[in-house]
């Protein structure tokens, strides 16, 4: 299958740089809006799924393409994926209700990261490899020392 999960999903992409997009059911009732308003920072869709999971809707994937899109190497998507963190710390400004209550995890998590990266360089630095390597360069930093 050539289709990834992404490709399953409501995206909004290529959004002026502001604008109102409207969602209605199919009853006609407006059931999200949502307010546009940086090109740069277009994650909407990822403000849209925030909105609907908080207000307890239930999601159902549609086995249907309804529609399909390309990418090309200049699209506004793929200059999005240069600004990644940008864009998601937006959505995350959008939605501190939902990320705040998670703040704790995340710092517990990347603080076992660190502890486990400084485990990993103290084995490194201790190993018998990187001990002959250092005695082993010994002699030529003594040598550039005096061209520098």
């Amino acid at each position: 299958d050539q289709w990834m999960e992404q490709d399953r999903r409501i995206q909004f992409i290529n959004l002026p740089e502001q604008c109102t997009v409207k969602i209605y059911s199919l009853s006609g009732d407006l059931v999200q809006t949502i307010y546009h308003n940086n090109s740069m920072l277009g994650y909407e869709d990822w403000n849209f799924w925030l909105d609907v999971t908080k207000r307890g809707w239930l999601v159902h994937i549609i086995e249907e393409y309804l529609f399909c899109y390309n990418w090309q190497n200049d699209s506004r998507r793929t200059k999005l994926n240069s600004q990644r963190e940008e864009s998601l710390s937006h959505v995350v400004r959008n939605h501190r209700d939902i990320f705040g209550q998670y703040v704790d995890l995340v710092v517990l998590n990347k603080d076992k990261e660190v502890v486990a990266m400084k485990k990993q360089r103290d084995f490194l630095v201790s190993s018998l490899e990187y001990r002959l390597g250092c005695l082993l360069l010994q002699p030529l930093r003594f040598l550039q020392s005096f061209f520098a």
